[in-house]
């Protein structure tokens, strides 16, 4: 969602620059002025230092108010926590002034703040699309979905382009159950989506829904990059529901670990945790020795769950002797029944690459790999520990 987010914040930031009200009534002040001309010169320190100078003698003004919030809006980059309760003291003097409503209800992290606000700009400026999305977007949130989805309609009725609400209608139409409504309107837009609305994997998910699993496996199998977790959560449940459950268990445990909460509960998949120095993965316990401080779960990493450890080395060579102290810690240690014998040594003395130790053992029954990597690439400090899915032999 991060190119959504982007998309959606240029917009609001041009969107804010068109709504901007020059300062009138008290604006004859010098002092007014004077922050006028800073704000317009893009400087904001300069401007919120003379709108607050000013606003300190005359408390019920309200262009030194949208001053202040106009300028912390800026030059924060957008954020809104000291901007919008300069705007909402200047709406306790205007309260139908377009410009703050527009902040205050794109700004505020209150559903229903947004709706009362968004409400106002719609009925005073109804041709500025993207108050129609949020406005959507908060009444969804507010379990609105009918009065949500007539919102978002209102710009593909009008022509505009719409991509983003006929989206979102499709998201409400799946929410209420209207599976069918929302697989045509998914495969409507499909061909003019850009990358972040993931359509492939909304279509496989409503076809996954309606029991349509041949159509659905063809969908998720498309894309997934940065859905993939999602997808293979979908998969795991469809292999479950047609008697594949060797494929749903894989598919179920990688969707777990890379934090897909559900298909935890699904596969019946214990999660990763750190308890009394030791971490539990794939139902074996591997022991931390004492200089790894903490152990935070990572998402998945080429397939297998990441560990990131924390530990008191702080430069390349001290990183280098805390990969050899674990190297004898776990070499000839038995971990998940297997003593871990195999090593590959690849540290280097560059600082600029990569050290990695690979540790290995193998019995009878099953395979154990323990990868630990500390990469200044990646990590100021501390290492990685991949732990690689215990294999069970075939030639058992």
């Amino acid at each position: 969602m991060v190119k959504s987010s982007f998309r959606l914040t240029i917009a609001f930031l041009l969107f804010s620059s068109a709504l901007t009200a020059e300062p009138v009534g008290d604006a004859v002040d010098p002092l007014l002025q004077e922050a006028t001309a800073c704000e317009k010169k893009r400087d904001f320190e300069c401007a919120i230092e003379k709108y607050g100078s000013y606003l300190r003698k005359n408390p019920a003004s309200f262009e030194a108010n949208a001053g202040l919030g106009r300028s912390h809006y800026w030059i924060s980059g957008g954020a809104g926590r000291k901007a919008v309760p300069y705007f909402e003291r200047a709406l306790q003097i205007k309260p139908d002034d377009v410009y703050c409503n527009f902040q205050v209800g794109m700004l505020s992290k209150d559903p229903k703040k947004k709706v009362l606000h968004l409400e106002k700009v719609k009925n005073k400026s109804p041709q500025h699309r993207l108050v129609y999305v949020h406005l959507g977007l908060a009444l969804k949130a507010l379990g609105r979905l009918d009065e949500a989805v007539a919102v978002l309609k209102v710009p593909v009725e009008k022509g505009w382009q719409a991509t983003n609400e006929q989206w979102r209608i499709a998201e409400i139409y799946e929410e209420q159950g209207k599976l069918e409504e929302a697989l045509a309107l998914f495969k409507e837009i499909q061909p003019k989506a850009p990358e972040h609305m993931h359509i492939s994997l909304n279509i496989g998910r409503v076809l996954f829904k309606l029991g349509r699993y041949d159509e659905a496996l063809t969908y998720l199998t498309e894309g997934k990059n940065s859905t993939q977790s999602e997808a293979e959560l979908i998969i795991g449940q469809i292999y479950l529901q047609t008697g594949k459950n060797e494929e749903a268990a894989e598919k179920l445990r990688s969707a777990c670990y890379a934090g897909q909460k559900t298909a935890c509960t699904v596969g019946k998949i214990p999660p990763l945790k750190a308890v009394n120095g030791a971490v539990s993965v794939y139902d074996c316990t591997f022991p931390i020795p004492a200089q790894i401080k903490e152990i935070h779960v990572r998402k998945e990493e080429n397939g297998y769950p990441v560990l990131s450890s924390v530990s008191e080395e702080t430069n390349f060579q001290r990183a280098l002797q805390t990969l050899k102290l674990m190297r004898g810690f776990y070499q000839n240690r038995t971990v998940c029944g297997v003593a871990l014998k195999n090593v590959e040594d690849q540290t280097q003395k560059d600082d600029s690459s990569a050290s990695r130790i690979r540790l290995s053992g193998q019995s009878e029954q099953k395979t154990v790999t323990v990868n630990l990597v500390w990469d200044p690439l990646f990590e100021a400090t501390g290492m990685w520990i991949y732990v690689e899915p215990v294999t069970e032999r075939q030639d058992k």
